[in-house]
């Protein structure tokens, strides 16, 4: 007999027991039928299991064997071009995942799966699609009791032969069995909501042969296969689902508009190879928008490195490590998460955009939002909501969001006391609301106050966000020393002492204490990204390189040096850096400020014959033990300018050390975007102080850009130097469409063109002391 138990373990039903007889060496299918009432459904919101035990009695009635699994009552239908699962068009937020252990491989342990699964959940992913092959029994158990949709995938796959054996009838029953022993075996599993015809091995007769088996076999679930012939074009691909790999977000909804009779769920997208997942958040806002574009699966979900320990310490490798001549090198490399499950900062810009907690504001009144829950099964009473109120970055106030029992689907108003009469908006500030969402009550995957969404509005923001009040006449006077060979300026027990030849600032002494390591230089040069080397001779780390940008020539040709007064003096340089393919021509205009400022204005003329830059601003080093980074602008992780929708406006801190993420293949890495001031001080304190006039972009290290550029794996990469201090007008966006053709977007590249930015350099003995201090009004004339 078998009794049936629900998620109390309440017994609901039995099947009653038959006598059977059965000869040696036979085996007899029996069918039996139990119908259950007042069934609580199985989402991966809401995962309810059931559970049934079958035992085995023999004639005397001693029960000789029992089987038991657990189940979960739950449909999947396609209806009107929508996937529906229990009658909702639910939106799969996935990943595709590879088995994949940094130690054993292949072989995966319970523990590795479920801490898959808890992270997983935590980042807002609910959907996996087992690429390419069938799973560990024990991965759908978990996905069953935790609650994550499953693409079930067939281990089929011809990739460089394409459809050539799915053309030939001799290879029929390989495919044909292949897809019966992954159902058969899988089939009472709620999590699997579709069933998956392998990857990459073309289209043909062969593969309807599987989908008509499954279809007669196992009616209750759709069927995906994204191979067509010929492959890789804009057209859609058979079966129930619309999955085409890699698409535009345009052809993403062309592919929506012209096929109302199927969804479009990517099977791969947002190739996370390396620093990548940029642009990201353009299909999130087609798959809100659009009813028929029903999510995607990044690609994909683990680094698939191995763990190396050697003299060299402990690091991961890849493909060509291992002394082979034929290999992939990195491209096994394109995880959200590393090998150790360390998540990559392009996480949490996903799990922003997959969050199922949404505020928006539509620019009017501060104290009225919309909160739109994007739950498909349950309210958002599990969470509990708070917001914060933040002036010029620092926190001002808070409070809670007083009730979330929002029915799924919809949106409610919000009306908070952000703004009151005791609290106003003054108009010379920056103000910006952040919104938490976090977990009432620990759950099975998550601890009580786990974070599982959150939103900024920016309220009031400053175009120039520091002023100009300090008139130059209360400055001390400058003390100027020039000689054939160098030009020294003393302002206020700072030293400035630039070369004569070379135009460079040399040295900035603060009390005989060294403030700077390495000259203030114009660089356009970031290490490339693995997206940056996509696509070989075409991909923008080829051009970079052709049109020599890390190896520019540069040369001087004027210094001018001009004493605007007993309280100020400029120096303009006229620079070219310039390859055999073209040039690069500025000017820098240095003003010192009898209160110590250095004011860098820059204008920089790129060549229109070259190619796109890969970023665009100056760099310098000061001494190691000014290694405590403080800034305003986006963060707390790596941001760019096509990610950064989740790293906040804030004022954030930590050391050089921290703000390096350890890409598998080092690359560029650790930009903060939008910064309005930077400090990097030493332990009492002193260090200098960066202004924005007024944004930029900013990257702090303990290694050189060559060191990065040339190192293949993390234990190259030395971190024991000076801090090299980034200070960027741009850098371009990090792309992520794919990793093998260049896709950053047109409006996160820089073209050839003209650029004007400039910072202010406050070198201080006190941060705390002289970051309050008035900025100088500046005057860069062409005199």
């Amino acid at each position: 007999k078998a009794p049936v138990f629900d998620p109390a373990q309440q017994e609901i039903g039995v099947i009653q027991s038959i006598k059977q007889e059965l000869n040696p060496n036979t085996e007899k299918k029996l069918d039996f039928f139990l119908e259950v009432n007042d069934i609580s459904q199985w989402s991966a919101e809401i995962p309810h299991l059931y559970t049934l035990v079958l035992s085995l009695n023999d004639l005397e009635n001693n029960i000789t064997e029992y089987v038991s699994c657990r189940t979960g009552f739950r449909s999947v239908e396609l209806k009107n071009g929508q996937m529906l699962v229990n009658g909702k068009p639910i939106i799969i937020k996935g990943v595709n995942r590879h088995e994949h252990d940094p130690i054993t491989g292949r072989t995966v342990s319970d523990e590795s799966m479920i801490a898959d699964i808890k992270l997983m959940k935590k980042f807002n992913v609910n959907a996996v699609r087992t690429s390419h092959y069938p799973n560990h029994p024990r991965w759908y158990e978990l996905c069953d009791e935790y609650g994550l949709y499953l693409y079930d995938e067939t281990n089929l796959e011809s990739h460089a032969f394409w459809s050539k054996f799915t053309l030939d009838p001799i290879w029929e029953k390989a495919f044909l069995e292949r897809a019966q022993r992954m159902v058969l075996r899988d089939v009472n599993h709620p999590s699997i909501i579709v069933w998956s015809l392998g990857n990459e091995a073309g289209y043909g007769p062969n593969h309807d042969v599987m989908a008509d088996w499954i279809r007669k076999y196992d009616s209750s679930r759709l069927i995906h296969y994204e191979g067509k012939e010929p492959g890789y074009g804009p057209l859609p691909n058979h079966y129930d689902i619309i999955a085409n790999m890699y698409p535009s977000v345009d052809l993403m909804i062309k592919l929506h508009d012209e096929n109302p009779e199927r969804p479009v769920i990517l099977c791969e997208y947002s190739h996370a190879m390396g620093n990548s997942n940029g642009n990201i958040f353009k299909y999130w806002d087609a798959i809100y928008k659009y009813p028929r574009i029903q999510g995607a699966f990044i690609w994909d979900w683990v680094d698939q490195g191995l763990l190396r320990t050697d003299e060299n310490g402990s690091y991961y490798v890849y493909g060509g490590d291992f002394g082979e001549e034929l290999h992939d090198g990195n491209f096994c490399i394109n995880g959200v998460v590393s090998p150790d499950r360390q998540p990559h900062p392009g996480l949490y810009e996903i799990k922003h955009h997959m969050q199922n907690a949404k505020v928006t504001w539509d620019g009017k009144d501060p104290n009225k939002f919309l909160l739109e829950n994007r739950y498909f099964f349950q309210s958002l009473d599990h969470l509990t909501g708070e917001w914060e109120l933040l002036e010029n970055g620092a926190f001002l106030a808070k409070g809670t969001i007083p009730t979330l029992n929002i029915s799924p689907g919809t949106t409610t108003p919000l009306d908070l006391p952000v703004f009151t009469k005791s609290r106003k908006k003054s108009s010379d500030h920056e103000y910006a609301i952040n919104f938490k969402f976090s977990l009432k009550e620990a759950t099975p995957w998550a601890p009580a106050g786990h974070l599982m969404a959150s939103d900024q509005v920016v309220i009031q923001e400053k175009t120039q966000f520091f002023k100009n009040p300090a008139s130059n006449s209360s400055f001390p006077r400058l003390n100027i020393e020039q000689s054939d060979s160098h030009i020294k300026v003393e302002a206020s027990g700072r030293n400035f002492l630039f070369d004569h030849e070379s135009g460079e600032l040399k040295q900035v002494t603060l009390h005989e204490q060294d403030m700077l390591s390495a000259p203030l230089a114009h660089n356009i040069w970031r290490a490339p990204t693995d997206n940056d080397e996509g696509g070989d001779d075409k991909s923008f780390a080829s051009r970079w390189l052709e049109a020599g940008y890390n190896h520019l020539h540069r040369s001087v040709e004027s210094i001018d040096v001009q004493e605007i007064n007993d309280r100020s003096i400029q120096i303009r340089v006229i620079e070219k850096h310039s390859s055999e393919k073209g040039e690069i021509n500025l000017e820098i205009v240095y003003t010192i400020f009898g209160n110590g400022d250095l004011h860098v204005d820059v204008q920089s003329n790129v060549d229109p014959i070259l190619p796109v830059l890969p970023k665009l601003g100056i760099t310098f080093k000061i001494p190691e033990e000014f290694s405590d980074l403080k800034w305003y602008g986006r963060g707390p992780h790596e941001s760019y300018s096509d990610r950064k929708h989740s790293a906040f406006l804030g004022i954030y801190e930590g050391t050089v050390s921290e703000q390096y993420f350890p890409y598998i293949r080092p690359q560029e890495n650790g930009n903060k975007t939008d910064v309005r001031w930077a400090t990097l001080s030493n332990t009492t304190n002193a260090g200098v102080i960066i202004l924005g006039l007024p944004k930029f972009n900013l990257s702090t290290h303990h290694y050189t850009l060559e060191n990065i550029t040339d190192a293949t794996h993390t234990y190259m990469v030395k971190e024991d130097g000076p801090v090299t201090v980034n200070i960027d007008y741009k850098i371009m966006g990090v792309g992520g469409d794919d990793s093998w053709n260049p896709r950053t977007h047109e409006e996160y590249l820089i073209k050839p063109g003209s650029y004007h930015f400039s910072y202010i350099l406050r070198f201080t003995n006190n941060i705390d002391d002289d970051f309050p201090r008035a900025i100088p009004l500046v005057n860069v004339s062409d005199e």
